[in-house]
């Protein structure tokens, strides 16, 4: 449990390989709603060696799918989310969590599941500050920004 009350442990495989299916998505279809690779896919549902933990954003990103909600500030035209609507999010989850400002870097990754505030903090720069990289923001997190403003629970549901 997160310090923010919410329950952030990664996603079961049972309960991934349910909503994909539930869908009616090939693995390949499932990818693209989601921004991933399908090869990160296949590992998420492998039965081979030990499971790979799907990340609590997928869980996140599969409520909202599967609720219908678009992704939040997506600019379909890039294929991003910008980092100014990641910062937008914030504000408006510390407006909905009543803090009356935004909430920090630090509580947008508990929210989100993250271990770390760093990939946040890359995010709003769009690049790495060790190496100038680029960093954008995927699909999968801009539909699990839409489901934590849409106040829907991670998607649990194993059959």
């Amino acid at each position: 449990m997160s310090e923010t009350g919410m329950q952030t442990s990664g996603m079961p495989r049972a309960a991934f390989t349910f909503w994909r299916v539930s869908r009616g998505y090939t693995k390949k279809q499932a990818a693209e709603v989601l921004g991933r690779g399908e090869s990160t896919l296949r590992r998420w549902e492998s039965t081979i060696g030990k499971p790979q933990e799907i990340p609590f954003e997928i869980a996140l990103a599969c409520a909202a799918e599967a609720a219908g909600v678009p992704p939040y500030g997506w600019d379909e035209r890039l294929g991003v989310m910008p980092p100014s609507a990641f910062i937008e999010f914030r504000r408006l989850m510390g407006a909905k969590l009543g803090q009356g400002r935004e909430i920090n870097q630090v509580q947008a990754a508990e929210l989100l599941g993250m271990k770390s505030k760093e990939t946040i903090s890359y995010w709003e720069l769009g690049r790495r500050r060790d190496s100038g990289q680029r960093v954008t923001i995927d699909k999968s997190t801009a539909l699990a920004c839409a489901a934590l403003l849409n106040d829907l629970e991670p998607w649990t549901r194993e059959a």
